[in-house]
């Protein structure tokens, strides 16, 4: 992730932080690391995060999504080392190829894993720009964040659709998610990012949001999906 693949946008006077506490960056309050993937050849949906930010009040810096759909053919994906699970062909709720979206997706979210171990950033929001905030988005995250004071996370999902129960309630407002789809908005610890690299997440591709879920050792009932185990 290079200086010219990402830009500040300012809309927060001072230094931003979302939780009043003084250990804020231990509870994983993301500050200014705010970071919003954008499509450049789709302005509308920049003009909409904008609008979203501006609204509440966010600073965060928008990152040059990678565009799937410039990829020509698997040797180009091969040239950097970037290969799909074997044999993916989707899951019986899923059943089609991976497609060159899930691949830009997939990568643009990594570039940014990749950005915040190599920085040393203790937590990051991470957004795509078709987000909604709720109003008073910033002062809930904050208390949330401070809601879930001691419970071991390495990802916070601040948006998501669930496609099975929750595993327990951590507080009012705070859930142990199970089997989770869709990536608009996620909090990710520099624990959980290296982790990530570690694993060489490049090397087996698949859907981000199967991904992350299989990760945290969701869906082992195959109830959603079929090839957990073989994933």
């Amino acid at each position: 992730l290079t200086e010219r693949d990402r830009r500040a946008v300012k809309f927060r006077q001072g230094q931003q932080q979302f939780c009043r506490a003084a250990d804020a960056e231990a509870l994983g309050d993301p500050g200014e690391n705010v970071f919003v993937v954008s499509q450049i050849r789709r302005p509308s949906r920049l003009r909409h995060a904008l609008h979203e930010l501006h609204r509440e009040g966010v600073s965060a810096t928008i990152v040059d999504a990678v565009d799937g759909d410039g990829f020509r053919g698997q040797d180009e994906l091969d040239k950097l080392g970037i290969k799909v699970l074997p044999g993916y062909l989707g899951h019986k709720s899923h059943k089609i190829h991976l497609t060159t979206g899930e691949v830009g997706c997939f990568m643009s979210h990594y570039s940014i894993w990749h950005h915040m171990v190599k920085n040393q950033i203790s937590a990051a929001l991470i957004l795509e720009d078709d987000f909604d905030f709720q109003e008073d988005f910033a002062r809930r995250l904050g208390e949330y964040l401070e809601e879930a004071r001691g419970a071991p996370w390495n990802i916070m999902y601040v948006g998501r659709s669930p496609t099975e129960p929750d595993f327990s309630r951590i507080s009012e407002h705070v859930v142990e998610p199970g089997y989770t789809l869709w990536t608009v908005g996620y909090i990710i610890r520099l624990q959980g990012a290296q982790a990530l690299l570690d694993e060489h997440s490049e090397r087996a591709f698949a859907p981000l949001d199967d991904y992350l879920s299989i990760a945290a050792g969701r869906g082992m009932d195959m109830a959603y999906n079929d090839k957990v185990p073989e994933w």
